[in-house]
């Protein structure tokens, strides 16, 4: 893509989404899983199933205070719509321990709060060697996942496209492994790139992804979010929650 494909605007009236990936094959395999999504899912059989399943990781390095005043609250509060979550925070946000615990891969919805880049997500700060411990697109370009998950994302520039090769993303290489859904910011942003509005319009609402990316715009404008926020994937797609089901 050209940089002028995402000006800092909303007068062109730009679309809340788009159908993205590394190639033509992607895209193919992004709209299957779509289309078929229900099939690709099964009905969830235990309480617990890849379905139920929420998980909220937050970074080091001053990510902490979105732990504690977002995600661990919000884990407790959609506990009441049927959700298993689960919050990874210091010590146990590493790449190494989300592959062991299947922190990324074995769950519906993931949400990540803290420092980014277009290349990697950088969760484990603290000890002798960040950089080993990082999600970057050398590694998660080879997860498997499954069943389509939703990824969400407060952190700088996982969302950028323009002016780097499209394997170069972090966002596109979790659509790649198998993700549906990526939610992200092209530029830098800050404590004002929360998810509360959006995903409560996806559980409590029902909406689909376009829909509540949409709804949240018009509730939280603060800046630079407000504008950097984006969306890839089909704006159409309405993911299993607990408390909603499957939805047309």
């Amino acid at each position: 893509g050209l940089p002028s494909d995402n000006p800092y605007s909303l007068d062109w009236n730009l679309s809340v989404g788009r159908i993205i990936g590394w190639n033509v094959q992607d895209v193919s395999l992004l709209i299957s899983r779509t289309l078929f999504y229900q099939d690709i899912c099964g009905e969830p059989v235990r309480p617990r199933d890849w379905h139920n399943r929420f998980s909220f990781i937050f970074g080091e390095g001053f990510g902490e205070t979105g732990g504690i005043f977002h995600q661990i609250p919000y884990a407790i509060e959609i506990r009441q719509y049927g959700f298993k979550p689960r919050v990874f925070g210091d010590l146990r946000n590493s790449r190494q321990i989300g592959v062991l615990l299947k922190t990324y891969t074995g769950s519906n919805y993931i949400e990540y709060l803290g420092h980014g880049d277009w290349f990697w997500f950088a969760p484990s700060l603290y000890g002798l060697d960040s950089h080993s411990k990082a999600i970057d697109v050398a590694h998660a370009k080879n997860w498997i996942f499954t069943k389509p998950s939703i990824f969400l994302s407060s952190a700088c520039l996982m969302g950028r496209t323009d002016g780097i090769p499209p394997q170069m993303n972090i966002g596109l290489t979790m659509l790649h492994a198998g993700c549906n859904c990526f939610v992200g910011a092209t530029r830098e942003t800050g404590s004002e790139a929360g998810l509360t509005v959006f995903e409560n319009h996806m559980i409590v609402d029902n909406y689909s992804v376009g829909e509540a990316l949409r709804g949240e715009k018009r509730v939280d404008k603060e800046l630079p979010n407000y504008y950097v926020r984006t969306l890839y994937g089909d704006p159409a797609f309405n993911p299993y929650e607990p408390i909603n089901g499957f939805s047309n």
